[in-house]
């Protein structure tokens, strides 16, 4: 019986993981805030190719290695722009297909938020300089559950629904995914809008 159920367990442990998502081979950075995922040509932005072709079409799906730089992205993403091609941004979300909306509108008065590339992240409120500061114990990734925290006290202690964010261009593709999920997903039932600044 024993030797059954460790069979059983260690089967499991070598299958797919259900909650990742891959797309011809890479697997997406995660989130929970998404938008439909619109059909396209593929354009994978990885490692091994980090100026992929951009094709003559009107919208196209951006396939992003987690690992790839905050700075990388934001290059292809020129090269969409240039090319007007409109980027659809692949993430998984609980093991199906997704899209990232990158910037909200936002109003004046916002919430900073500011992602660095060894895992660290400050809020702060709109009026003075000061932050709040936390970063995972590994210190690798930015932690979601912990932006979805700080945002959640943030909200409710300057009682605004907006969020600006600062991201490191040395940052991991996954971590500037989490950070601003963690910040839109902080308050159940509250949409919190937010926008890319620098």
């Amino acid at each position: 019986m024993r030797a059954a159920l460790a069979a059983v367990v260690l089967l499991a442990a070598c299958g797919s993981n259900p909650y990742e998502t891959k797309v011809e081979g890479i697997r997406l950075a995660d989130a929970d805030k998404v938008v439909e995922a619109e059909p396209g040509p593929v354009v994978k932005l990885t490692l091994e190719e980090l100026e992929p072709a951009i094709p003559e079409v009107p919208a196209a799906r951006l396939v992003i290695a987690r690992d790839v730089s905050w700075d990388r992205v934001q290059k292809t993403l020129a090269r969409f722009d240039e090319a007007k091609v409109r980027p659809i941004i692949l993430v998984g979300t609980a093991g199906k297909l997704g899209a990232l909306v990158l910037s909200d509108a936002i109003s004046e008065q916002s919430i900073h938020l500011t992602a660095t590339a060894d895992g660290k992240f400050c809020v702060g409120p709109p009026t003075t300089g000061e932050a709040r500061c936390t970063k995972s114990v590994s210190g690798a990734h930015i932690p979601r559950n912990y932006v979805r925290e700080e945002i959640r006290a943030a909200v409710k202690a300057y009682r605004l629904t907006d969020v600006d964010v600062v991201l490191d261009p040395n940052m991991w593709w996954v971590d500037v995914v989490h950070a601003l999920d963690g910040a839109r997903t902080c308050c159940k039932g509250t949409t919190i809008n937010v926008k890319i600044v620098g």
